[in-house]
């Protein structure tokens, strides 16, 4: 019997901590991948992306002469170039080709975010050349999603563990435990990500992972919390006190219901039977 309950422990503490994983990683992920932090952390992204792409940068020098002209009269300026379209306020397009190309970036990085993506998420990897719908709203809110879901199943396999331990405080121990660890891995993925050489992937990753420190830095303190609580449980052994003040209470419960019994009036029999005996 203790065999089986060891090795269901195990598999559901397996479980526990992949699901506690799951759920911090896509939870990170809907996180990062709001359209404020998308649209700061895209621009240098892009930026390098152009410089990659000698084609684009060239046709972007070639024509900005003609942006100038164009806005002494206009307020709006539309350029397209290989595939991708610009939006433009002539007001920054004639500040300087850098402002030109950074606005024309955020307008593009608009349109990406709040398209209308009619494909599910791993079929959108297919219908589209450059998965561009990573950087989308639909992207952060399939994150957002599967982080729900694995909290749910989380708690779902806490419920067993609990059941599984024999001293209770062991599940509160292992929880923490459970917590600690990915926080400190996501705290700590900048030194993974920093061994990476190429640029434009190194930035990609750090946009998607861009609050792991403030998300895994909440849940390190409370996974710390939780372990501090059972460790303190076990070691004053407030199980074993509270079960016998339990039963202590069970106790004096039976032993005043006792006493009760024993105090209740002794009922007589009604002398009526004796009086019709004696008229006959």
């Amino acid at each position: 019997m203790g065999f089986i309950r060891g090795f269901f422990l195990v598999l559901v503490s397996v479980l526990l901590f992949l699901s506690i994983f799951a759920t911090m990683t896509f939870g990170i992920l809907s996180a990062s991948l709001n359209y404020d932090n998308v649209q700061n952390n895209s621009v240098s992204i892009v930026h390098n992306f152009l410089q990659q792409d000698g084609n684009l940068t060239s046709a972007i020098s070639r024509n900005y002469p003609y942006v100038q002209i164009y806005c002494q009269n206009n307020s709006n300026y539309v350029f397209g170039a290989e595939g991708y379209a610009f939006n433009v306020s002539c007001a920054n397009a004639l500040k300087g080709q850098n402002e030109f190309i950074d606005e024309g970036i955020k307008s593009l990085i608009y349109k990406i975010y709040y398209a209308s993506y009619d494909c599910n998420f791993l079929d959108c990897f297919k219908s589209n050349e450059i998965p561009t719908f990573l950087l989308s709203e639909k992207t952060k809110d399939f994150f957002g999603g599967k982080s729900r879901l694995f909290l749910l199943i989380s708690f779902l396999l806490f419920v067993p563990l609990v059941l599984l331990t024999k001293k209770k405080e062991n599940s509160s121990i292992l929880l923490g435990i459970f917590l600690i660890i990915p926080s400190l891995l996501f705290i700590k993925i900048d030194l993974l990500f920093n061994t990476i050489s190429n640029k434009i992937i190194l930035q990609v990753l750090n946009l998607f992972f861009s609050e792991s420190f403030p998300i895994a830095l909440k849940i390190l303190i409370l996974g710390i919390v939780l372990l501090a609580f059972g460790i303190i449980f076990k070691i004053f052994n407030f199980g074993l006190l509270f079960s016998n003040w339990i039963s202590k209470l069970k106790e004096k419960r039976t032993e005043s219901e006792k006493q009760k019994a024993k105090n209740l009036p002794i009922l007589q029999k009604s002398p009526k039977s004796s009086v019709k005996k004696k008229s006959k």
